[in-house]
């Protein structure tokens, strides 16, 4: 509706909103057409990259790896050695032939190398497929770790799928530039760059395969990467990286690792990876689904591990392997959500976590205070406030005919955006001060909300929100969806950049987590692509990719949320169901933060690690040592989850650090919590809660306040803002 050119002022008050939600898709029916189609779309640009340094002779490089040995003997394991102050480069600097390179390699010195043979290592070939699964995920989620790191170093970018030398021939696969990244300096410099991978002094190397690419019980490895002229491991011929912010779709929509088949594993360091091509169609039934049988373990580029199943449809995805520039696509499609538990599972041999952890636990530890325990706290609760009952519809249109008829020629005389803003805030003025007329109060807070998205005013919209919820015992929640959604809708058409937008990015945070309370997770997923039309400016860089991730998880959210209603069912129907309980519980604790009543589900569920950590949890500890073991347990379990359970399991832990450094002297064990909480506060938050908190601490916001609290406070303050607006 645009009051500027009606002619009719009735109009102005007219109540409801339109939501448009969804995005059109479509397919062809050939696979050859599909990936051309896909194909044929805009991809990342390469411009925006330099060139790639030339490579450092070997003795540089040894130089450069013994440095970063001595960093990786600093206290915290896990922080990633450095290979040199720019790693390699992907063009090799030695312009000879294969054949003089290869004949001319120095033999490595094995001695040095951190990786023993594959022979001399205790390898176990008799997995269960649900342990090779757990393994995968934790090898990949390793592996992601590590081009997380390589991207820090080399402008935030993917490293390309091979290195190559000035005679153009492909030498090493990309696992070998990781190296350095995964605690392995020193094989690192043992390689030649110059030459390929089965040639001199490499091929002598491939024994050495590290744990994290050790898939198949030989040189070889299932975890492979997307390569393509169009995908995250891009080819190209000027062989430079392309960013996951470069990656158009979106990193959380785009697959960056992938398990292939066992008949077609490449060794390690060999330059092959899942051809991404323009027969892509062709290469699926060749490369996946055979090793599992019922799907496929990969993972996103955002670092959130993914099951796809194997009846998946083509056409999603081969758009799950491109960096295109479509809207029709999203990783809810196709993702299954891998958990470090199901129902009645019991323990599996490599998970015991739990003996020497349950150890640190001292019969002095066990909890006789309140300072013993982590205190649950919801993160939004609503307080109980005296409000009056909304005005009744005959009420709110009586109401709505005198003001039109008193203010008509006011409202036809607001032509321009700051008449509506002025007029909007008189308004407002108006209804505070009109306690023994219910209804028209609400017609003015209602004008007051319509001129507001009019004139492209934010503030002047919250600040009516918050008079209405502030007097009438209306749902928070609700009158916030509806005006942040009507306002984002009615100025779609217009140049946010114009619009300021920071006072709608703070009321994104409680919204959102009320609405995660509330179970409201697409709704909540609407608030925040309104929310990141009003991030421009490079201030809002980290708000922008906090809020495109954070609508990804809240989609995924909702698939764990339809699971958890049918668990939360059967344990209805049957209290013995421990194990639904304990699934419901799971959900409780980690998506939607609830820790005090999801603890105890699980607690009282089948057997497993994830039930002995919660025992732990909720005995508490007398001792900062004692909570430190606690934080590791649930740390330790982090390592081995993914998604929205690896951020809960890491967040629970976190509260334990925090509860324990407090007391903990000077020692080891406070430089150990100390590295585990740099760790965390560096990590991009993986579920809805913990990227909401990011985008809290971003923008300041208090997590303590309900809307309707927010609504109290800042209806007594607006009232003072707008007395001083008028003087």
């Amino acid at each position: 509706m645009d009051i500027r050119k009606s002619n009719q002022p009735a109009r102005l008050f007219a109540l409801g909103f339109l939501l448009v939600l969804g995005t059109a898709s479509g397919c062809s029916d050939g696979k050859e057409d599909l990936f051309m189609k896909a194909a044929a779309r805009p991809r990342g640009n390469p411009d925006d990259v330099a060139a790639a340094p030339a490579a450092p002779p070997p003795a540089a490089a040894a130089a450069a790896a013994a440095a970063a040995a001595a960093a990786a003997a600093a206290p915290e394991k896990n922080t990633p050695p450095k290979a040199a102050t720019k790693p390699v480069a992907q063009v090799a600097s030695v312009p000879k032939s294969v054949e003089q390179a290869a004949a001319e390699t120095a033999v490595p010195d094995l001695a040095k190398i951190e990786v023993k043979p594959i022979s001399e290592r205790a390898i176990n070939n008799e997995l269960s497929d649900e342990e090779s699964r757990r393994a995968t995920v934790r090898k990949m989620l390793k592996i992601f770790d590590a081009l997380t790191a390589y991207q820090k170093d080399h402008g935030g970018k993917f490293p390309t799928p091979f290195t190559v030398n000035e005679a153009g021939i492909q030498c090493l696969s990309w696992r070998v530039e990781l190296l350095p990244y995964l605690g392995y300096p020193e094989l690192y410099s043992q390689f030649d760059h110059s030459v390929p991978w089965n040639f001199g002094a490499n091929k002598e190397l491939l024994d050495r395969i590290p744990d994290e690419f050790l898939t198949h019980g030989d040189t070889k490895t299932n975890i492979v990467a997307v390569a393509g002229e169009f995908s995250p491991f891009l080819v190209s011929p000027s062989h430079i990286g392309i960013a996951p912010s470069s990656i158009r779709d979106g990193a959380a929509n785009t697959l960056v690792l992938i398990e292939v088949n066992d008949d077609v594993t490449p060794n390690w360091t060999e330059p092959a990876d899942f051809p991404a091509t323009r027969r892509v169609a062709a290469e699926i039934p060749k490369h996946l689904f055979r090793k599992r049988g019922d799907g496929v373990i990969a993972m996103w580029a955002t670092g959130l591990p993914t099951f796809i199943h194997k009846d998946v449809q083509t056409n999603l995805l081969i758009d799950a392997f491109f960096i295109k520039d479509e809207q029709d696509f999203k990783a809810s499609q196709i993702h299954q959500t891998i958990a470090f538990e199901e129902p009645g599972e019991e323990n599996t041999a490599g998970d015991e976590i739990m003996a020497s952890q349950t150890d640190a636990i001292t019969e002095i530890d066990l909890a006789v205070s309140a300072d013993d325990f982590v205190v649950d706290r919801v993160l939004i609760e609503e307080e109980d406030y005296t409000r009056e009952p909304e005005p009744s519809v005959v009420q709110i249109r009586t109401a709505q005919t005198k003001l039109r008829s008193m203010f008509s020629t006011r409202i036809k005389e607001a032509t321009t955006n700051s008449d509506r803003s002025k007029l909007g805030k008189e308004f407002l003025e108006l209804s505070s001060n009109m306690e023994s007329d219910p209804g028209g109060a609400f017609a003015l807070q209602q004008a007051a909300m319509r001129f507001a998205i009019e004139a492209e005013d934010a503030d002047l919209l919250l600040q009516a929100v918050d008079q209405r919820v502030a007097r009438f015992d209306i749902n928070a929640l609700e009158e916030n969806l509806k005006w942040f959604l009507e306002f984002g809708e009615g100025t779609a058409s217009r140049n946010d950049r114009v619009i300021e937008g920071a006072p709608l990015l703070k009321r994104t945070v409680p919204i959102v987590l009320t609405a995660i309370r509330d179970d409201e997770y697409m709704r909540a997923a609407s608030i925040c692509r309104i929310a990141s039309r009003y991030t421009g400016g490079s201030r809002f860089d980290e708000v922008s990719r906090i809020l495109t991730r954070m609508r990804t998880q809240l989609g995924l959210a909702k698939n764990e949320y339809e699971d958890a209603k049918q668990y939360l069912e059967d344990f209805r129907l049957n209290p013995e169901n421990v194990a639904a309980g304990a699934a419901f519980g799971r959900f409780v604790c980690f998506i939607k933060g609830d820790w005090k009543t999801g603890l105890q589900l699980i607690v009282d569920g089948p057997a497993g690690d994830l039930r002995d950590v919660a025992r732990m949890d909720i005995k508490g500890a007398g001792t900062a040592q004692g909570q430190v073991a606690i934080g590791d347990a649930w740390w330790d379990l982090s390592r081995r989850a993914s998604g929205p359970y690896r951020q809960g399991a890491q967040d629970r832990a976190v509260k334990w650090y925090e509860k324990a450094i407090e007391r903990l002297p000077d020692s080891l064990d406070k430089i150990h919590v100390n590295n585990r909480l740099q760790d965390a506060r560096d990590s991009s938050g993986t579920s809805p809660i913990a990227q909401c908190l990011q985008l809290a601490d971003l923008l300041n916001v208090d997590v303590s306040q309900s809307l309707t609290s927010i609504a109290m406070e800042g209806s007594r303050s607006s009232a003072g803002r707008l007395q001083n607006d008028e003087d």
